[in-house]
């Protein structure tokens, strides 16, 4: 809890810096040109991709034909993404799992569940900035491009190898009776093998083509009412810039918020979206207030959300 506050405090202390360098005078007057009403409208679609959110989840679960109701889903996992925001380590997915578990859904098809939610929201985040590149206007310059470039080549060659492996099970199957023969322990044995039922759920949905098209399609539409929601907040303020630009350093700042840092990421995706703007020509002052009103409104409302949940279930040692 010592070390959640302090990186906590770490996190704050950028953003103050930040204000600091940009000018408390100027940061002020770019707050006052916040219109309300638009920060509500772009409130209202950062909701609307949680239920996108929610109806994925229930694609998942309805392939190994559990069915799970759309407000369990949506508590479950918006409970989850709370955690994050309050402790260090990326806790958030174990969590949702640990509530699914308390919820009497399967653990193993949890695990799946929430493992696929994820891959697809990298392949997302990959995708989108490529997509968008080409219509983006003061873009990154070409080195840090190529750089983003050979990553995601990188990355999704890697996942394409990964997913030809799970296709292609046998190989998979042989990996993990090793692993589990080099340890004489029960809990590494009990490990190894709840790994390998994992695999073979996941299995079924790797060679689902259609689950793979359509859940692909509402992950790139989540990250995408993502973006939305950010360049209404830019419409709040009155800074003019071109919605690709936007989706571009909203999905970078995303990817950089899966490194463990501190709580919730703060600072750190407000670094990193603030940068790709000044990349933009978006004024220092006008770019930390939009990265940090961002995250603050979408950390409000997962906190809003979550914490009741988490206070209702007391938890995962609630019993």
């Amino acid at each position: 809890m010592k070390k959640s506050l302090l990186l906590l405090l770490f996190g704050c202390g950028i953003i103050f810096l930040q204000f600091y360098w940009a000018g408390f005078e100027q940061i002020l007057a770019v707050v006052s040109e916040l219109s309300i009403s638009w920060m509500f409208v772009a409130l209202f679609f950062y909701g609307l991709s949680w239920i996108f959110r929610s109806w994925r989840l229930g694609l998942f679960f309805s392939s190994y034909r559990t069915k799970v109701g759309y407000k369990e889903l949506f508590s479950c996992q918006i409970a989850g993404c709370a955690m994050n925001n309050i402790l260090p380590v990326k806790m958030g997915d174990v969590m949702t799992i640990a509530f699914f578990k308390k919820r009497d859904l399967p653990f193993d098809q949890s695990t799946t569940v929430v493992v696929h939610s994820r891959v697809m929201d990298l392949f997302a985040l990959i995708m989108l900035p490529l997509i968008f590149y080409s219509f983006s206007k003061h873009s990154l310059s070409y080195q840090y491009t190529s750089y983003y470039a050979t990553l995601s080549i990188m990355i999704a060659l890697f996942s394409i190898l990964f997913f030809g492996l799970i296709i292609q099970n046998r190989y998979l199957n042989s990996f993990f009776i090793y692993i589990e023969s080099i340890f004489d322990y029960v809990v590494w044995k009990k490990i190894c093998r709840f790994g390998l039922k994992v695999v073979s759920l996941y299995e079924d949905i790797a060679k689902d083509k259609m689950l793979w098209i359509s859940s692909l399609f509402i992950s790139c539409l989540i990250w995408v009412l993502e973006g939305l929601t950010t360049y209404l907040l830019s419409v709040a303020l009155s800074i003019s810039i071109p919605f690709s630009n936007i989706m571009i350093a909203v999905a970078i700042g995303n990817l950089g918020k899966g490194l463990p840092s501190t709580p919730g990421s703060i600072g750190v995706y407000e670094s990193i979206l603030a940068f790709y703007l000044l990349q933009c020509g978006i004024p220092f002052d006008k770019a930390i207030v939009l990265s940090t009103l961002d995250h603050l409104l979408k950390k409000a409302f997962v906190l809003s959300f979550g914490v009741p949940v988490l206070l209702k279930t007391g938890g995962y040692n609630a019993k």
